[in-house]
């Protein structure tokens, strides 16, 4: 499947997956991801951004129109939304460098939000390889231990052990 095709049909299933939830006040991913064709950093808020969300919300990049956090697929609680939860999470592109070719990427909306959520990030981490990716720019990659072992990151690396 070519990559344009793909992207169709990824804002095709998102569309339906998320006809139900809208981001409504949250904005996290505004300032959390990184969008190419603005030229913006991981961590760095959008040029775009206002009080009233996204100030070219109808001539909005194509990466952002495509994106989706897990939020909004419906896996998460009205709690763990990313602007309340301070956790953003979604699914990364298959990447060999995982036994099972995938993993969660939890990005770090503020400083702090981590530690606040260790619940929701313990309960990924159960069954998913989860890359945290700190406010400060640390990486560290967490999971069921079974999922870790032979994963050479240049990220830290924790197994997740489950509370008894």
């Amino acid at each position: 499947m070519r990559a344009g095709q793909l992207r169709k049909l990824r804002r095709k299933e998102a569309t339906a997956a998320t006809a139900a939830r809208s981001c409504g006040a949250c904005t996290a991913c505004c300032t959390v991801h990184k969008v190419v064709e603005l030229n913006k950093d991981y961590g760095v808020r959008c040029q775009h951004l206002s009080d009233a969300g996204c100030g070219v919300y109808t001539k909005r990049p194509q990466s952002c129109k495509d994106w989706y956090c897990l939020w909004r697929w419906n896996v998460l609680s009205e709690a763990e939304r990313p602007d309340l939860s301070g956790v953003m999470l979604d699914r990364m592109p298959a990447d060999p460098l995982f036994p099972d070719g995938k993993a969660l990427v939890a990005r770090e909306v503020w400083s702090g939000a981590f530690d606040q959520q260790q619940s929701l990030l313990d309960r990924m981490a159960l069954t998913e390889t989860v890359v945290l990716c700190y406010s400060d720019g640390r990486k560290v990659t967490i999971g069921p231990p079974a999922k870790l072992i032979g994963v050479q990151t240049r990220a830290n690396v924790r197994r997740h052990l489950p509370v008894s």
